[in-house]
């Protein structure tokens, strides 16, 4: 039996780095991965536990988390991705803006 939110982890770190190298495929299939394990920790009535993820060595583990932490507490996850926003991180503080302003107007759930 594997670990959800381990597999949550493995699959948001390998989207990382396929994207940093522009391998859509592997970072395709890196999602799919993400967010099967994402299903899984819901199943599970576990998706708090991504609240772990948000001092992860890797900062798109954190944005990911973060993103998928809306629901569960607002404030603390909108912290997070200002964070990650001013932090200048190429992709990630840019992914961070455009899903706090998406979530803020309302066009993510």
């Amino acid at each position: 039996m594997t670990d959800p939110l381990g597999d949550y982890r493995t699959a948001a770190s390998t989207h990382a780095e396929a994207t940093r190298a522009g391998d859509h495929e592997r970072a395709n299939s890196a999602y799919g991965l993400l967010d099967k394990a994402l299903g899984t920790l819901a199943e599970q009535e576990r998706q708090d536990s991504l609240f772990t993820l948000y001092d992860d060595d890797e900062p798109y583990v954190q944005l990911w988390a973060a993103s998928h932490t809306l629901e569960l507490d607002e404030p603390r996850a909108l912290s997070k991705l200002e964070e990650l926003e001013s932090a200048g991180l190429p992709l990630v503080s840019l992914g961070a803006k455009h899903t706090r302003k998406a979530w803020l107007n309302g066009e993510l759930s």
